[in-house]
């Protein structure tokens, strides 16, 4: 099957069809880019989330790689002298269309010791 005749037989030029095909992708990735700082915690199934500092709202923290998940439980049990002391943590993302409270492609900013106040 030749790219020109891949949808439903209508004749386009390759380049229109990959053009719409990045695009879509492009939307179904994008989503509101936020930041934002709060306080560590875990769920009972260890993925962590964040209490957000001035509204207390809680976000889940999306899929991460192995290496900065790694580094970040590392960190925080270190910071948090193993869950005795809160843990401050600012991450950037994408927020979930489907879900406010989830947050995409997380990037940790910073972490330390401490809390919102």
């Amino acid at each position: 099957m030749r790219l020109n005749t891949l949808l439903y037989g209508i004749k386009m030029k390759p380049s229109v069809i990959l053009f719409s095909l990045f695009t879509m992708l492009a939307c179904a990735e994008s989503g509101n880019k936020v930041t934002i700082q709060g306080t560590l915690m875990w769920d009972e199934t260890h993925h962590p989330i964040i209490k957000e500092c001035n509204t207390n709202k809680l976000f889940q923290l999306g899929v991460m790689a192995a290496n900065p998940y790694f580094h970040l439980t590392r960190k925080s049990d270190d910071l948090s002298q193993n869950g005795k002391s809160p843990v401050i943590v600012t991450v950037s993302g994408n927020i979930n269309p489907s879900s406010n409270l989830i947050i995409n492609q997380p990037n940790i900013l910073n972490i330390s010791a401490g809390d919102c106040s």
